[in-house]
This record gives structure tokens, C-alpha cells and sequence, in this order.
């Protein structure tokens, strides 16, 4: 890398002749390293660009260039950046993460912003949604790990970007790849604890620098408005300040910023005495970071744009917090000017927004959305930890001044406790409380005027016996109250303006046999409350469903979610519809056979052993608005319909995982029970199939758009030549899908055809074939207009069999490789 950069790069900015330096420097050492062209070019999903601000000096340009120089290097894997908060290790990664994105040498660029709280799953979500995965939320650690390591698999040479990393983690575990020489992958971690670089193993660590005294200087006028001359006294002053910055880029882009185009001398000195007297009780590492941001704070126009700054603090690290949602709290809280016209109001908070953006205590993120960095929202925990304390609790007292307070937003706090005097605030209309820590509440009798309690994720093992008093409560949320183990008797009926009531995976589940025990919930609560809308329950056990079910309730709610089991893993359904999910109990038994409610729209059952053919739910069930189903580990299940009617006309998604004796999806005459309106279909670990469709049954699936199948041990056909229709198929020499877009096929090993017949399709977009070594054919002789990629193994494509040989010329140009 020596002699690659000679030094004429400007004070001000990397610029791009640093960046094409730096592209043409790796293309020329990939060309070195690699004479065989193994690396690949860039491709269209390759990763994400980033918004970078300029960086400033020699010592940022350093770093960058010893970052690049090691991923560059075939024998280096991992790669640790480490220093002092404020420093500009995320600024610097950006720009390496977009120069990635820019040269060839690596498939995929992986980002992710780490939490400071360790937390596995939340990791792997994160994770998940920079692969652009969209997991359950019901998906376990070790399914959550396993499909991540697969997705990897599928990047190839892929690089992981984890920046602000506070704790070491098995990369396993969490379902990364081990970055090694042979798969030539990397893994970059930014963090301001050496001991991280040691614990993720990291070969080479590089620590980012404070800036020199004169690239500060350098920086700070250019933030302050280098097209300001300064008188000589200002300049003096204004350099000591510069200094005063701890030569940390944060901290002098946050006071040059506040003292921009200030030629005033009284102000400057005033600004610098401020910076002098600003460390107060900040002690440790960050000490500097903090005295100097606490002087940008102490800087903004007013106390109510303090508590503004302040009221974000309550958003968890990281979080996207969106604009309007954000303005309407802070008009909630009092905390704009009230002027009677709602308008002016909402501009006021979006001057004030623009305040807190100029002075980087807030970040753009994105479209309606402003975010924290992670170092000043440290800054305001410090400033109100003796008013809200948010992992130990509040003070007692604490909510005795705030008489007008109408929200209050808690949520992923962590808050341990609440004091009594929450019960003084009577015109609070919103409490927030979701993944917080609590496990009781204090009195809420007197919150007479509340509209929303969200208890959503929290530790609470009883609901206060006075929420009774709650006579305005319209939103009550105890979905995931895992230790919830009372809901007081009566509490319900004397909510009368109750419209949405979600108890979804509470450990609390209802059952009819609660009407028994006078001091609990009674079942009839429920099915009485006239003003319900929304509901989200669990049942205890099949007789208690179906006796909500036969009591008609449903037909008045707008939406409902409810479920009858341990409901412990499997559960990919959305809020807000109409959703039934069915586990670990048998549902066709003689003496209970299961009803449900014929406006169902979403249906899913797991572990259900006893049904052998999804039809049977027609004898008590009419499911003809039913659009989504889901089915996983019912060993019994073979048919989804084996009737001459179809009791499912309007099913368009149809899921079908671990299903040990599944057989086919019709039995019988197709032209009468086939799900003629199915769009999607999914098969997962159904090791009795052998082929998936006949061709009497494809006459009647033309709606299909997506089919996926993996991990079926002995399918040997996707569409099998059998026919049990009574059509005549030999009058069909093409097989016809108008409207299929995607065909997916993973893990087949004895899969030795997709289709006998061309497969036409002008609608086909991708198709991905992966472990299916038999399958020597494709079904396609001609080019589909709509085709994007046809995703494989080069050793499976180079040894395909071809009817035409110009058909394989006519493809080639849509191959993308998929080790």
C-alpha cells in the first residue's frame, strides 16, 4: 500500500480522489491475490450507501487507509476499530462500508448498529432485517441462528460491519459465519472498549486516534464558518475553545456548529468559561465528550427546547424515532406553546426539531424519523437520572409538579418501579410502559381521564385490583405479560369505554371455567363487553375457544387475534386482522370438535396430531373468507382437501412445515376441492411427498405466483405425470403457470424433474435451485420476458442436460452463481 497515497490530501476532506485511490489500489491487489478471478463482480443487491459526512485530517485518513489495507489482506479475517466515543470510528466505517460497495473483491456488505445492552435475539433481528429477513417473532434462538447461517452461506464472500459494539458474543450462536482464509469472508467490529477487540478474537486492531491540534483547529473553523474573518482577540478566544473540544470530531462539529459565524468577543469568552465549568459530576473515560456537550445543551434558545432534547431520551438507543409521533408527545406533554391553533403548534415543533438537528444533539434517520447518537443520548441519561432514573426507578415525589402531564412514554426503559404519586397525575391520558421491567403497579384510581395503557412486554404478575377507575380507558395492552397470573374479577364491565383489548401470549389465558372462582376475570367479561372492537386473547384449552366462538362476539369486532394452546413458537400471523391460531391440542376429537369463526381470515395450528385432512374443519366451519394458512408438525395431516368441494375458495397462502406424513394436497376429483384462488405456496420438511402437483391439479391453480419447497427428503417431481381429474392431459404438450413469478427449490436430493413438459410462464421472475443434484433439466426452452436471475451452483449449471444447446446460450446471460 506504500507510495499508493502520497500526501496532497486537503485538511478539509478526504475528497474523491482519495476514494478512487483507494477503489483502483484494491482492484489492482485483488488482481495480485487472486490470478484466477476469484473474486466476482458487483452485484445489484451488494449492500447499502451510506450518508457520510467529510472527513477532516490526516489522522481519520490514516485510519481509514490501515482499515482497507487489512481487508484487502487475504490473511486477515477480523478486524477490530476501537477509541473514545466521539472520535469518528462509525463516520470512518462508513465511508469504508460505501467504498466496499463501490469496488469489486466481496459479493456482500453487511451493516449493523449494535445495541449497548447485550440481548441475542434482539442481535439476530437486527441482523436479520440488514439480510433483509423478515423472521417471526415467534422464531427461537436456534432457528433464528440456523437461518441466518444459511442466508450467509448464500452471500458467499460477504463482510459484517458491527459498529458500536459494547460485549463479546459466539459468532455461532448467533448463526454468523466464522470468517476464515478459506470462505474469504471478513467481520469488522467499531467499539470503544479494547477488551471487545480481545473477545471477538480480532487479529488486528486499530485504534482511532484523537485529531491533531491543528486538524481540530482546521475542523472547528469550519464549523464555526470558515467564511467569517475573526478579529485577532476572537480568533485567541476561539482557538482555546477549539482546544477545550478534547480534539474529539463530535464534540468540535457540536460547539462549532453553536458558535457559527459569532464574531461577538463577550460571547466567545462567555462560551469558554462554559466549557470550563460544564464537567460538574461527569466523571470516567468520556469525561471530556460529556463537559462539551453539556455546553451545546446548555446552549439551546430555551428550557422547554432542553426538555424537548431531554423527553427523546426515553426512546431506546438506536431507535428511529418518527418526527410526528415525537411532535404530538411533546404537545402532549405541554412542552410547545399552546396558541389554540394546532397548525402553528405542529410548526413549532418542527422549528424546535430543526434547533436540537443543528446543534447534532439530533440525527437525521431517514425519511419522518430523527435518532439519537449513542454518545448524546448518554449525555441526557446523565442530565435526568435524578428525575427519571430510568433503570432503578423514580423518585417518589417525582410526579408531584406535573399536574398537566397527559403522556407519559416510558417504553423500553428498563424502568423498575413507578412511585405513588403517578396517582396525582389526573389529566394523563397516554402510559406507556411497553418492555419495561415492572412486576406491580402503583394505584391507578385516580387517572380518571386515561385513554391508552400500554403494559405491553412487561414483568407484571398482577394488575392493580383499582384500574376499575379507569371509567375513559379505551386501549388496554397485557399482550407478552409472561408473568401476568391475575386479572381481577369485574375490572372489565367497568371499563365501559374499552375498545381494544390485547392479552395475546399473556401468560394470563381465559377459560370458561373461571366463571367458578369469584375473585378472577370471568369469562362472560369478555364475551359482555359491548364496546369492544379489538380483541387479542389465549385460551386455555379447546372447550374454552370454541364456547367463545359459539357465543357470536366476534361478529361485532373489527379485528381479533386469538389462540388456544402453549402458543410457544410458531405464530406468523399480523395484528389487525382476523387471526386464529390452534397448538398442542387435538381439534376433531368426538367429544370436542373445533369451531371457528367463519370470517376468519388467518389460520395456523401446530401440533394438531389428529387430523388427518384440513377439510374436516367444513362440518362446523365455513372458512370461506379465509386467505392465509398455516400448518407445521401435525404428523397426522396427509390431505389439505379430500372432498368434491373446495371449503377453502378464497385461500390464497398456503405454509406447510414438518409435516412427517403429508402426502399430497388433493385427494379425489381436483376440478372440485382443488384451492383454485392459491397465489403462494410453501412446502417445508414434508418427507412423504414424492411430487407436489398433478397435471390435473395445475389446470386448476392458474393463480399460482410463488412456489417454494426445500428440505423434503424424497420428493422425486414437482409436477408428476399422475391424473386423477378425468382431463385428458396429453393435450396438454406445455405445462401453463400465467401468473408464477417465483420457483424456489432447496435441499431436494432425490428431485429428478421439475416438469416432463415446457414450463411456460411469462410472468417467471427468479428462479433458485440449491443442493438438488438429480435434477438435470429445466423445463424451459425459450426466454421468459420477465426473467431476472436463474440462481444455482456453477457445477449444477455447467452440468445441466439441454434438448436445444442455444437454450443454455439463451439463459446464460440471467446465471448468478449461488455456492
Amino acid at each position: 500500500m506504500k507510495g499508493c497515497f502520497p500526501n496532497y490530501y486537503s485538511r478539509y476532506k478526504v475528497g474523491k480522489n482519495l476514494e478512487k485511490k483507494i477503489i483502483s489500489v484494491t482492484e489492482l491487489q485483488v488482481k495480485g491475490a487472486f490470478p484466477n478471478g476469484a473474486f466476482v463482480d458487483l452485484s445489484p443487491d451488494k449492500g447499502i450507501i451510506l450518508p457520510t459526512t467529510t472527513i477532516t485530517g490526516q489522522t481519520p485518513q490514516k485510519v481509514l487507509r490501515a482499515i482497507w489495507e487489512y481487508l484487502v489482506d487475504v490473511n486477515i479475517n477480523k478486524i477490530g476499530v476501537y477509541g473514545m466515543g466521539g472520535a469518528g470510528k462509525t463516520t470512518i466505517m462508513m465511508h469504508v462500508n460505501n467504498l466496499l460497495n463501490e469496488a469489486q473483491g466481496f459479493d456482500s456488505v453487511v451493516w449493523v448498529t449494535v445495541a449497548k445492552t447485550f440481548n441475542l435475539e434482539k442481535l439476530q433481528k437486527d441482523i436479520a432485517k440488514a439480510l433483509h429477513l423478515d423472521l417471526s417473532d415467534d422464531e427461537t434462538v436456534t432457528t433464528t441462528s440456523a437461518i441466518l447461517f444459511e442466508h450467509f452461506q448464500k452471500r458467499k464472500k460477504f463482510i459484517l460491519i458491527l459498529d458500536d459494539l459494547w460485549y463479546r458474543f459466539s459468532l455461532e450462536e448467533v448463526g454468523i459465519p466464522e470468517p476464515n482464509t478459506k470462505n474469504g469472508c471478513k467481520l469488522v467490529v467499531t467499539t470503544r472498549l479494547m477488551d471487545v477487540c480481545r473477545g471477538m478474537e480480532t487479529q488486528k486492531e486499530i485504534k482511532v486516534e484523537l485529531l491533531s491540534k491543528e486538524e481540530s483547529w482546521d475542523l472547528f473553523i469550519d464549523k464555526a464558518g470558515a467564511e467569517v474573518t475573526l478579529s485577532p482577540e476572537v480568533e485567541s478566544i476561539a482557538k482555546v475553545v477549539s482546544e477545550k473540544c478534547g480534539r474529539l470530531p463530535l464534540v468540535i462539529i457540536t460547539v462549532g456548529r453553536a458558535m457559527r459565524k459569532i464574531d461577538n468577543l463577550r460571547i466567545w469568552k462567555n462560551a469558554l468559561k462554559e466549557l470550563e465549568s460544564s464537567r460538574g459530576e461527569i466523571q470516567g473515560m468520556e469525561e471530556n465528550v460529556f463537559a462539551h456537550l453539556i455546553f451545546s445543551y446548555a446552549h439551546l434558545k430555551s428550557d422547554r427546547t432542553r426538555a424537548c432534547f431531554l423527553y427523546c431520551a426515553l426512546y431506546p438507543e438506536n431507535y428511529k424515532i418518527d418526527v410526528e409521533e415525537l411532535i404530538e408527545y411533546w404537545i402532549a406533554e405541554g412542552l410547545i406553546d399552546e396558541v389554540g391553533d394546532r397548525k402553528v403548534e405542529i410548526n413549532k415543533g418542527y422549528a424546535v426539531l430543526e434547533e436540537l438537528k443543528d446543534a447534532c444533539l439530533l440525527e437525521s434517520a431517514g425519511a419522518g424519523s430523527v435518532k439519537l447518537h449513542g454518545l448524546v443520548r448518554d449525555l441526557a441519561i446523565r442530565i435526568t437520572r435524578d428525575q427519571f432514573m430510568v433503570r432503578a426507578g423514580i423518585p417518589n415525589s417525582f410526579f408531584l409538579g406535573m399536574p398537566s402531564l397527559k403522556v407519559l412514554d416510558l417504553s423500553g426503559t428498563l424502568i423498575e418501579s413507578l412511585p405513588e404519586s403517578l396517582s396525582s397525575l389526573c389529566d394523563l391520558r397516554a402510559l406507556l410502559l411497553r418492555f419495561c421491567e415492572l412486576k406491580e403497579l402503583p394505584s391507578l384510581s385516580m387517572l380518571k381521564e386515561q385513554r391508552i395503557l400500554d403494559l405491553s412486554y412487561t414483568l407484571l404478575e398482577v394488575l392493580p385490583s383499582d384500574m376499575e377507575g379507569l371509567v375513559n380507558l379505551r386501549h388496554l395492552d397485557l399482550s407478552y405479560t409472561e408473568e401476568l397470573n391475575m386479572f381481577p374479577a369485574g375490572v372489565i364491565p367497568k371499563l365501559p369505554r374499552l375498545e381494544n383489548l390485547s392479552m395475546f401470549k399473556s401468560k394470563w389465558r381465559w377459560s370458561r371455567k373461571l366463571q367458578e372462582m369469584g375473585d378472577r376475570g370471568d369469562f362472560a367479561e369478555i364475551t359482555g363487553s359491548s364496546e369492544l372492537t379489538d380483541l387479542g386473547l389465549s385460551f386455555v384449552d379447546l372447550p374454552s375457544f370454541i364456547s367463545y366462538v359459539r357465543s357470536k362476539h366476534w361478529k361485532v369486532l373489527k379485528s381479533y387475534h386469538v389462540g388456544v394452546g402453549i402458543l410457544s413458537s410458531f405464530a406468523p400471523i399480523s395484528r389487525g386482522t382476523y387471526s386464529v391460531e390452534i397448538q398442542g391440542c387435538d381439534i376433531i376429537d368426538d367429544a370436542c370438535f373445533i369451531e371457528i369463526p367463519n370470517n376468519t381470515r388467518q389460520l395456523a395450528f401446530q401440533g394438531c396430531h389428529d387430523i388427518d385432512a384440513l377439510s374436516k374443519l367444513s362440518v362446523t366451519s365455513k372458512l370461506n373468507d379465509l386467505k392465509e394458512c398455516y400448518v407445521t408438525s401435525c404428523n397426522s395431516l396427509e390431505f389439505l382437501t379430500t372432498e368434491d368441494m373446495n371449503p377453502f375458495p378464497s385461500l390464497e397462502r398456503l405454509v406447510l412445515h414438518k409435516l412427517s406424513n403429508f402426502k399430497a394436497i388433493c385427494l379425489g376429483n381436483v376440478v372440485g376441492c382443488a384451492p383454485s384462488s392459491l397465489k403462494i405456496l410453501h412446502i417445508h420438511n414434508c418427507n412423504s411427498l414424492k411430487n407436489l402437483f398433478s397435471l390435473g391439479l395445475l389446470q386448476q391453480l392458474q393463480n399460482l405466483e410463488e412456489i417454494e419447497v426445500w428440505n423434503s427428503h424424497f420428493i422425486e417431481e414437482i409436477i408428476g405425470e399422475e391424473n386423477s381429474s378425468g382431463i385428458d392431459c396429453n393435450n396438454f404438450p406445455t405445462v401453463t403457470f400465467p401468473r408464477l413469478r417465483r420457483i424456489y427449490l432447496s435441499a431436494l436430493p432425490e428431485l429428478k424433474c421439475i416438469s416432463r413438459r415446457v414450463l411456460v410462464s411469462n410472468s417467471l421472475q427468479t428462479i433458485d435451485i440449491c443442493d438438488c443434484w438429480k435434477l438435470r433439466k429445466l423445463p424451459i426452452n425459450y426466454l421468459p420476458s420477465s426473467l431476472n436471475y436463474i440462481k444455482a451452483s456453477r457445477k449444477w449449471w455447467d452440468e445441466l442436460d439441454w434438448d436445444e444447446p442455444s437454450c443454455k446460450d439463451l439463459l446464460q446471460p440471467f446465471f448468478r452463481e449461488d455456492n
